[in-house]
């Protein structure tokens, strides 16, 4: 029997992903993959599905669900991640969920389980997912607080994780997780969002302005209300006019054409009446005739003849007076269409009062439609309706204002302070990192500055202040992420110069400059103790699980050694947890817990994504074998 592969010991004083659940997600049916605090690795043939575990795991987390998650028949998909928190970690999530708002029901139970469950439904009809149910130890919440309470715990990384270095605001966030100050981050943005919603409630009863203001906001609301002006009137206004314009017209054609059809002179009634008068009078003669040869003998053609003479003159009558009664019909109808439509003054005129009121309102504010006359109203009334909430409280809101943006002014130079302090250790770090994945002699740097506002448009900085910044005093930008702007700086060889990352660095160097930020911590743990550095736990973390998709592709199998020494000295120093994607052996051989993927025929003869832990040093060898083409 095989040695069974010893994993390292679980530690109770850190937080780590122990378990990933997934049923009917892409080509997986239903699997469960059991993960180990250390470094976890995933291995398997391109187009197996290692990364549908990931994308699994990023759905439990919150990510934006994709169009073919679903796998079908099934018209729903699950995913949950099951976390072991520390007590540390335990307190942590309490507070996250108490902030949240969240049923106490949610918070981890005394073994410091916490499960992060997503099921994604699609509607019937629809090809893609529609709905979602979130829930945190079984208690329904939000999407939202998923994706809280998870940023908390893990580092999603994939597979373009490398291509964000180019956003400013992915810089900072590196340059804080290294500095430790991401709590000092987030208290600027609170205080930033607390200054807007400040600002913009002063800006509210500025917008109001005066008395005049005041009462032309109410003026336009009392307008709207006593015209009750429905959306899309006007236009149905003209519409109807047009028709009673056109309809008029139509009825004076109408009275001409009642003067062809009717009984004057010339017209088609009297000539119907006349032709019906001389046919009767034939016909009369017809009669006559023929009575008077009746005794003659009827074999003669001429007395034939005779016959039919009458019965086509009758025949002709009978179509006359059809004709007749045809044409008097038609009359009567065009003579009550005239009637009908050629008399709507009245109706005319108060549409087009209407019309002309609706237009004045359009003409008084400024408008050409009713849905923005509506729009303006309810506007108008929003406005003074803010305006009665802050009356009296302007005094009020410009202390809290001028209070807060003290405060923020002072927690933002707190974090350049922070900042600053360390980005000679970053610089320290990021290069020696970058040294051992075959970037020796390369420089890096973090350029930190300010940027100068306009009066009126940032904050100003005394020259106390900016000094120890090495700064001048100025107006000075403040955003949700402080006063700082951060750009990576990257020069290729000791001769090159110090140039922003996004213009010099290829697709393989990125990957590892990546690499490199992220296991900054670790040099940095490194150099501020004597000895051996411990386990992770929590006090020594940031976020204490870090997901890798692939960041080694774009690395190559030379560096395989030295990146998957390098994963481990994360998971065992900065990390308590570390799950990695991988297609390099070297990486593999050096995790402590090791899942391969393969795809096969399920019972329905579909394909199916599988998952099973290699627990016997035998099996990984044989994976390895894989890996590296001996197989």
């Amino acid at each position: 029997m095989a040695a069974a592969f010893r994993s390292a010991p679980v530690t109770s004083h850190a937080t780590y992903l122990s378990e990933i659940r997934i049923r009917n997600f892409a080509l997986i049916l239903e699997q469960q993959v059991h993960l180990t605090p250390g470094l976890n690795v995933i291995t398997g043939e391109s187009g197996s599905g290692k990364s549908v575990v990931i994308a699994a795991l990023s759905q439990a987390l919150g990510a934006p669900a994709d169009d073919d998650l679903i796998r079908p028949p099934s018209e729903t998909a699950t995913a949950q991640a099951v976390f072991c928190l520390s007590a540390a970690g335990v307190a942590t999530a309490k507070m996250s969920l108490k902030r949240m708002e969240v049923s106490d029901r949610a918070i981890p139970n005394a073994a410091g389980q916490l499960i992060l469950s997503r099921e994604i439904s699609r509607s019937l009809g629809d090809r893609g997912p529609k709905r979602s149910r979130c829930s945190i130890n079984g208690v329904t919440v939000p999407l939202r607080c998923l994706r809280e309470l998870a940023a908390e715990l893990v580092d999603m990384n994939g597979q373009h994780a490398a291509q964000s270095l180019r956003e400013a605001a992915m810089q900072l966030r590196l340059l804080d997780r290294v500095a430790g100050c991401r709590c000092q981050a987030a208290h600027v943005a609170q205080c930033w969002e607390r200054y807007q919603q400040l600002r913009q409630q002063m800006a509210d009863i500025a917008s109001v302005g005066g008395p005049e203001q005041r009462l032309s906001l109410s003026t336009l609301i009392a307008s709207v209300e006593q015209s009750a002006v429905e959306p899309g009137e006007e236009r149905q206004l003209r519409g109807k006019l047009r028709q009673l314009e056109a309809r008029q017209d139509a009825a004076e054609q109408c009275q001409l054409a009642s003067m062809l059809l009717g009984s004057n002179s010339g017209a088609v009634g009297a000539g119907l009446q006349n032709a019906e008068q001389t046919l009767r009078l034939i016909l009369s003669q017809e009669m006559a005739h023929a009575n008077s040869i009746t005794q003659m003998q009827s074999s003669s053609v001429a007395d034939t003849d005779e016959g039919d003479g009458a019965d086509m003159i009758g025949s002709a009558l009978e179509g006359l007076q059809e004709a007749r009664r045809l044409v008097t019909s038609a009359d009567r109808q065009v003579k009550q269409y005239a009637r009908q439509f050629g008399l709507q003054e009245d109706q005319k005129a108060a549409l087009g009062s209407r019309l002309r009121m609706i237009e004045r309102l359009f003409k008084q504010n400024g408008l050409r439609t009713s849905e923005d006359l509506l729009e303006a109203a309810t506007q108008a009334q929003d406005a003074l309706q803010r305006w009665d909430d802050l009356e009296g409280r302007q005094d009020e809101i410009q202390g809290e204002m001028e209070r807060t943006e003290a405060e923020m002014l002072a927690a933002a130079l707190q974090l350049s302070r922070q900042r600053k302090a360390a980005v000679q250790s970053l610089k320290a770090s990021v290069e020696s990192c970058l040294a051992d994945l075959a970037m020796p002699g390369s420089c890096f740097d973090i350029d930190l500055r300010w940027q100068l506002a306009h009066e009126g448009d940032g904050h100003y900085v005394n020259s106390n202040d900016a000094k120890l910044l090495n700064m001048q005093s100025g107006t000075y930008k403040l955003g949700p992420h402080g006063l700082d702007h951060a750009t990576l700086q990257l020069a290729a060889g000791p001769s090159e110069p110090l140039r922003p990352l996004s213009m010099v660095a290829s697709g393989g160097e990125s990957s590892r400059i990546m690499l490199a930020l992220k296991a900054a911590p670790i040099h940095i743990l490194e150099a501020t103790h004597d000895e051996r550095p411990q386990p992770a736990s929590d006090a020594s973390q940031d976020i204490p699980i870090m997901v890798l998709d692939e960041m080694d592709s774009g690395v190559g199998a030379r560096l395989g050694g030295v990146m998957g020494r390098l994963l481990q000295r994360m998971a065992a120093t900065s990390l308590s947890q570390l799950l990695c994607i991988t297609h390099l052996p070297q990486v593999a051989a050096c995790a402590s817990s090791h899942i391969c993927v393969s795809k096969r025929p399920g019972a329905d003869g579909r394909i199916q994504t599988v998952m099973h832990s290699l627990i016997t040093q035998e099996m990984r060898n044989e994976e390895m074998s894989a890996m590296m083409g001996l197989q």
